[in-house]
């Protein structure tokens, strides 16, 4: 059977799951982590594009958060938080810039009640910097 070493967007969650959990002997975890979040993190930014094109279409937007969500589940797993906050903060900053207008901004915005915020201390000890105060703040400075 070959490996996937490419998400699809039509099935990104399956594909960003399966290379996680199929990872070849004597390569890094966080060597495929960091490939895998690459990969979604360009699906998610498309799916936001997307969304904001088609008149903001919630669905396509939902499905955004639905994807950061299993990467940050994923990623608190794999025991490489650093790899999903980097991509919130660099999503953040694409947002608060201009990446889907205003449906962008209200996308970031959302981060807080889907609990997307960065992993904290708290949420990984041992494995994140961050404190707990500056992952909840990430979701509310602009």
């Amino acid at each position: 059977m070959k490996k996937r070493t490419k998400i699809e967007s039509i099935n990104a969650i399956p594909d960003f799951k399966y290379m996680l959990n199929n990872i070849p002997t004597g390569t890094p975890v966080k060597v495929v982590a960091s490939e895998a979040c690459t990969q979604l993190g360009t699906i998610v930014h498309s799916t936001i594009t997307v969304a904001t094109k088609t008149g903001a279409n919630e669905k396509e937007l939902e499905r955004a958060y639905e994807y950061m969500g299993v990467m940050r589940e994923e990623m608190l797993e794999t025991e490489e938080p650093q790899l999903y906050n980097d991509f919130a903060m660099d999503l953040k900053k694409k947002l608060l810039s201009g990446l889907g207008g205003e449906v962008g901004k209200e996308f970031f915005f959302g981060f807080r009640k889907r609990q997307l915020g960065l992993i904290s201390v708290a949420e990984a000890p041992g494995l994140s910097e961050v404190p707990a105060a500056e992952a909840k703040e990430v979701c509310t400075n602009a």
